[in-house]
Order: structure tokens, then sequence, then C-alpha cells
């Protein structure tokens, strides 16, 4: 990778990287605190390029965010390129359906010293700040929140969150190595289907030590440890220092018009 230090460098990455648990942990805690989720070319482009130097010229060198097919991609390129073992996986979403979903979410496992670990920084909902090992029923306690992974007969495992005192499923997946060119097609579909949350939503999501930010259509929620409150985007000049403020995006004049013209029709 060509521009591992500029990638580094956009996520706040200190220190020299090496292939350990703690640099993985590191590594991943910084994504996940430094490049949002968005889907906004979802809804002010014709289509979402996930060629491999487009995706890295638009979360590095324009400071954006990006969906499953960038985040997960790009953090695969980076991992590779400071000598981590990365597969590429395909996942199924669970979380908020009711019937079967088509397996469309990419995520990352990383090989390290005989373990297996599960790397997500692409996840529309709560998702973790952290890798998590790939063994069935441990908790892991991150920021606030609780993660586990269970083993499951048909599904293979089970990505789970904690909601007071019940546990969610967000989405399934088995341990069978994708390529990349094979989430086009999942990229074609939650970018054009009419059944893709992606097209039917604007959104956007960013984490910090004190919580997080999300935007939906057009409110705001805002979960921090200070401070808890929703916000109605009530112009463009208001979304765009809103984006600023809270996800560090600027889009082009252009692209804020479609955003919000989307947002208004919703």
């Amino acid at each position: 990778m060509r521009n591992l230090d500029e990638y580094l460098q956009r996520i706040g990455f200190q220190g020299e990287p090496k292939v350990d648990l703690e640099t993985l942990i590191r590594l991943h805690r910084c994504q996940a605190f430094s490049i949002p989720f968005e889907n906004f070319d979802v809804h002010v482009n014709d289509k979402v390029d996930i060629d491999k130097a487009a995706v890295l010229e638009k979360l590095i060198k324009n400071g954006r965010g990006g969906y499953c097919y960038e985040l997960n991609g790009a953090f695969y390129d980076l991992l590779t390129a400071i000598g981590f073992k990365v597969k590429y996986l395909v996942s199924r979403p669970m979380m908020g359906y009711s019937e079967l979903r088509p397996k469309t979410h990419m995520i990352l496992m990383v090989e390290l010293q005989g373990e297996q670990y599960l790397a997500d920084v692409g996840f529309t909902a709560l998702n973790i700040i952290e890798p998590l090992k790939i063994e069935s029923g441990t908790v892991h306690h991150q920021y606030g929140q609780c993660f586990r992974i269970i083993e499951d007969a048909e599904r293979g495992y089970i990505f789970q969150s904690k909601s007071g005192n019940d546990w969610e499923s967000r989405y399934s997946f088995d341990l069978t190595e994708q390529q990349y060119i094979d989430f086009e097609l999942a990229n074609f579909y939650n970018s054009n289907s009419t059944e893709s949350i992606c097209t039917n939503m604007i959104i956007a999501g960013i984490y910090s030590e004190q919580g997080r930010v999300r935007l939906l259509n057009n409110k705001l929620e805002i979960r921090l440890e200070d401070k808890n409150e929703d916000i109605q985007v009530e112009s463009e000049e208001h979304l765009a220092n809103l984006l600023k403020q809270f996800f560090n995006i600027k889009l082009e004049t252009s692209k804020l018009d479609k955003l919000f013209a989307r947002m208004s029709s919703k």
C-alpha cells in the first residue's frame, strides 16, 4: 500500500504498527473513531464505486466515510499491508428483520497467533469498537456496550449485542473465505434495490470514547456521556454544519443539495 502512512495519519494511529494483537486492537479502534459510516453516495451519485483506488481516494484524500465494502475493504488493505493475515467473509444481516435477508454485509476475519478475530468497521447499527475473538459465548465489554459471538447449528456464528437484559442478533456468518470481486453484486444490490436499507434511508454514524452520533434521514441522534439529544436537519446550511461538526465531512455543494433534497422527501 503506497499510502500506508497517509492511512495511519487519517485514523490517528501513533507509533510503528506491528503484527500483534495490541496493534490490531488499536488500528480497529482508531478507524472506528475516525472514519464514519455513511451511505451518501447511494443518494447523490449514480453508483457506489468500490474500486480499490477510488475507495482510498474517497476515504483518505477526500476525508469522506463509506459503507461496509469501502470501510472494511480499505481496512483489509491496511491490515495486509502491515502484515496481518486477513480474509473477507460475508454475513447475513438479522437485526430488525423477521424475514430471511440476503448475505450482503462484508466483514473480516484476522488470523493471529492461532486465534481468529472478527473485525468490522463498517456496520450501520451498534457495532464493535475493537475486534472480537471468534469463540462462542464470551461476553466482550466495549465502551459501555456488550457484545458476543455464539455458535449456531444452521448459520455458523451469530454476532449479538446486548440491549437491557436481552441479546439482539445483528448478523450471522461462517468462515468461508470470499474474494473482493464477490461483493460487486452485493454492492449493486445495496445501492440500487428498493429492498435495501441503504436506498431507503440516509445513514451516517461515528463512534468515540463517549458514545456515538448517528444521522438517520433528517434526524441527528447524539448519544454521548454528556449529551443525549435529537436534532432535526432544517436547511442545507444546517446539514453542512452538522456534517462538519460531528463527522468531519465536507460535501461538494451539488452533492449537499441532492442529499438535503432526498432528506426533505422522506
